[in-house]
């Protein structure tokens, strides 16, 4: 492993110490640091840029700066978007969910509800091709897409959604592990 990828590491490793111990402003510092560096090694390392755009994004949404979130999370599906051909493993799959997932959820906390909706309809189909109705992740861009309707009064669409990605949960994990903390959050949630 190059000297450069081992820094790019520890400075994200650092942004996440950071955010940890509440330093938000350090651990955003990181991150940017982190994804810039990953940016210009280049190569298989675009992923992992992409990766850090997203924790720096949650950052921010968690912060309250949502158009600072949403810039970062578009910089992130910009890059998979370039690097599409290169990556395509499940690890890679799941980033690009993620990363839609806090575009529409952004879109959303931002009343911007078209746009939420195609995003995350957009991942949720992406979801089902990729990793079939029973998968985790499939699951959760199901529940994010019954919270924008939730949010939008659309109750019985929500509702729906939230019962599917729950049954889909369920279905995975009652095989090894019957009640993952994500099946849990969405059985809160539909209750």
């Amino acid at each position: 492993m190059s000297t450069e990828v081992e820094r790019a590491m520890e400075i994200y490793d650092e942004a996440r110490q950071a955010e940890e111990q509440k330093q938000f402003d350090a651990a955003e510092k990181y991150y940017v640091k982190s994804a810039n560096l990953f940016q210009q090694i280049g190569g298989t390392h675009f992923i992992n840029a992409a990766h850090a755009l997203n924790a720096l994004s949650s950052l921010r949404e968690g912060r309250g700066d949502y158009n600072g979130a949403l810039c970062s999370a578009k910089h992130s599906a910009g890059i998979m978007e370039i690097q599409a051909i290169d990556f395509s493993s499940r690890h890679a799959d799941e980033i690009r969910l993620q990363t839609w997932g806090l575009i529409g959820n952004l879109y959303r906390r931002m009343a911007r509800y078209i746009e939420a909706e195609q995003t995350l309809k957009r991942a949720f189909e992406y979801a089902r091709d990729k990793f079939g109705d029973e998968d985790e992740e499939t699951a959760a861009a199901c529940d994010r897409l019954g919270i924008l309707y939730k949010d939008n009064g659309e109750f019985d669409k929500a509702e729906k959604l939230h019962r599917d990605a729950l049954a889909d949960i369920r279905s995975e994990f009652e095989k090894e592990e019957p009640y993952s903390p994500k099946a849990w959050e969405i059985n809160r949630r539909v209750k």
